[in-house]
């Protein structure tokens, strides 16, 4: 599990960000491993995250380079045209910290990057799907301390439960990183449990219109969460336990994940 004296500098940082960006805050939203903290805040004690992902609508890839140039002005080094990183004080301990922040977006907006330096791990940031952040998504305030610089609040659209759901099953789908199996886990927690989760799932699906080929995206993504959790000797339990530090059994969490996907109406 990750340290709060950690998190905390991630979430500074993220704060700052949100400012920073924030002419653009209706054409990104945030996902990854900082959206299921929020979604699940009241319900679960999520660590948090050490990363930021921020998923940017195809129509601001035109500005891609004025968003970079931002970002750079705050103090992040480019590590490749999508993954950038910063050493960040905690405002707990007031350790350095380094956070990474990734801008995912859809394949339609790779013609706005100079892509000569990321092919070879280009699916980590462009993928079809990410659409879906927009059609699935919620505001919230953020508020805690900027780096070095006070207190401060700011407004984020985070990816709902539907939408993390879906990019967290694509990520499982391509990766086996333990902190991607803990977040599933713990949206399953969305208002109380697994079926008032699915409850708000199957109301929020049915309520919202989607396009046939993303609705293939969240079937699929769906089925890879249902694969890698179907029993507790599966991929997501082992990971789920070694990321919490057994916190929680795989017997409990290969329950919880299926009681979830078995209230859903969507096929998986």
């Amino acid at each position: 599990m990750y340290a709060t004296e950690v998190t905390e500098a991630s979430k500074s940082a993220l704060l700052e960000l949100g400012l920073s960006l924030k002419r653009y805050h209706d054409d990104i939203v945030l996902a990854g491993g900082w959206a299921p903290y929020f979604i699940t805040k009241d319900y679960f004690p999520h660590c948090g995250s050490i990363d930021i992902d921020l998923v940017l609508k195809t129509r601001i890839m035109p500005k891609y380079d004025t968003i970079r140039k931002s970002i750079i002005d705050l103090g992040y080094v480019a590590e490749n045209p999508f993954r950038f990183s910063r050493i960040v004080k905690s405002p707990i301990d007031g350790k350095d910290n380094e956070t990474h922040l990734d801008f995912l977006c859809e394949k339609e907006g790779m013609k706005y990057v100079d892509l000569r330096k990321v092919q070879k791990d280009l699916h980590a940031f462009v993928f079809d799907g990410l659409n879906l952040a927009f059609d699935f998504n919620f505001e919230q305030e953020i508020e805690t301390v900027l780096p070095g610089n006070g207190e401060a609040r700011t407004k984020f659209k985070v990816v709902n439960l539907v939408g993390s759901l879906v990019l967290k099953g694509q990520a499982l789908d391509g990766r086996a990183k333990p902190k991607d199996s803990y977040d599933i886990f713990a949206l399953t927690h969305y208002l109380g449990g697994p079926r008032q989760a699915a409850d708000y799932f199957n109301r929020t699906y049915a309520g919202t219109k989607i396009t046939p080929a993303n609705r293939k995206i969240l079937e699929h993504s769906l089925s890879v969460i249902r694969d890698k959790f179907k029993n507790a000797n599966q991929m997501g339990p082992f990971q789920v336990a070694a990321f919490t530090e057994n916190k929680y059994s795989r017997e409990s969490v290969a329950s919880q994940v299926n009681g979830f996907l078995d209230g859903l109406i969507v096929r998986s």
